[in-house]
């Protein structure tokens, strides 16, 4: 069976391998090429192209990189179109990947063509689900809430629970020794969230050292050129950790990270998080307008309330993350409360285990329609 995966986020490459795992235990030797990573290929996908090519972050970057953008998207959909795989999967970035769809359903591809971590209809533009709808895509949300929205608004979808639990992460236990006065910091792995929040979180680290803590910082794994070396750059002798963002979670005591998928992690290890984030200008104004969601962390969506501490543009400030931190270590009350309102989340929204077999079974049975 040919397979045509495409995944533009770190996270994308690895539901792309655990699906590629999935599949082959369920159905045998699957052929899978694409625009995929490194997790991927080492799951066996041909890499037609690179995934790291959908690495943008915010509307201005996304708008300088328009051209090359339209012609990856015709590429790709040329060679789909050359090759005719039995079923096209898209993972993640939605802004790509949803014209993708269109363009591949106009140029005559008619088999099935399934989205996980689909295109977001409950934040902004629920025109989309017209497009999910007439683009007959099978979407495979990572989120209890986003899967009914889904099917009320008559777009086909299946879950069963998010793929970071099958990673075998659970609520850590509490830190215990040197963990208990460490915090860890995660300031993404896109070169322009790295520039945007590095200054603060190294000063922060700093200013934790001199206060007697100890401080760890997040290098994520197959960050590389500049992006590394900007990270590094920022760090004055601070430790560093270069491997799965779950084992430096379960080794702090509190984490200060970029919005992303880590928060979602530390819901799941139960690490209180303050969470920076910050655009330029032009897009903080876009989405202002666009989005009118309260909360931007996705473990903040998922409670209807603020438990990590948003800091959004100019709320990024060093200050500002350390009296969040204070907070959290010396309100006991406080503490207990987050604690309550993490779990509440993680049980009424995370799911079950499975995600990555219910795919599989999912695509093969999309297959058989």
């Amino acid at each position: 069976m040919s397979l045509f995966l495409s995944c533009g986020e770190a996270s994308g490459d690895g539901y792309a391998s655990a699906l590629l795992k999935a599949l082959r235990r369920e159905a045998g030797a699957i052929e899978a090429w694409g625009m995929v990573g490194p997790e991927a290929q080492a799951a066996g996908a041909e890499a037609f192209r690179s995934s790291h090519e959908l690495s943008l972050f915010g509307f201005t970057e996304v708008l300088h990189a328009l051209p090359r953008l339209l012609k990856l998207r015709k590429d790709l959909a040329e060679e789909v179109l050359r090759r005719r795989p039995r079923a096209v999967v898209l993972i993640d970035s939605p802004d790509f990947h949803l014209p993708l769809l269109r363009r591949l359903r106009k140029d005559g591809y008619g088999g099935p063509v399934v989205m996980i971590a689909p295109p977001t209809v409950w934040a902004w533009r629920r025109g989309r689900a017209d497009l999910l709808r007439e683009g007959r895509a099978l979407c495979l949300p990572l989120f209890g809430f986003e899967h009914r929205l889904f099917l009320s608004l008559a777009v086909r979808s299946a879950w069963v629970g998010h793929p970071l639990l099958e990673t075998g992460l659970v609520p850590s236990a509490e830190p215990k020794g040197a963990a208990e006065r460490t915090v860890a910091f995660f300031p993404g792995s896109r070169h322009s969230e790295i520039r945007a929040l590095m200054p603060v979180m190294a000063e922060t680290a700093a200013a934790l050292t001199g206060r007697g803590w100890q401080v760890r910082f997040s290098v994520a794994p197959g960050l590389s050129g500049a992006s590394r070396e900007d990270l590094l750059s920022h760090l004055g002798g601070q430790g560093w950790h270069e491997g799965p963002a779950a084992e430096l979670l379960a080794a702090c005591h509190a984490a200060v990270a970029a919005s992303g998928t880590v928060t979602v992690e530390a819901l799941l290890q139960d690490r209180f998080t303050v969470v920076g984030y910050r655009l330029s200008p032009l897009t903080s104004f876009v989405g202002r307008r666009l989005c009118r969601l309260p909360h931007y962390a996705m473990p903040n969506i998922l409670a209807g309330e603020e438990i990590f501490p948003e800091l959004i543009q100019s709320r990024w400030t060093t200050e500002a993350v350390l009296k969040a931190l204070a907070r959290y270590d010396e309100d006991e009350a406080y503490r207990r409360g987050v604690h309550v309102l993490m779990a509440s989340a993680r049980e009424k929204e995370l799911g079950q285990r499975g995600a990555s077999s219910f795919w599989a079974r999912a695509v093969l049975e999309a297959l058989e329609q």
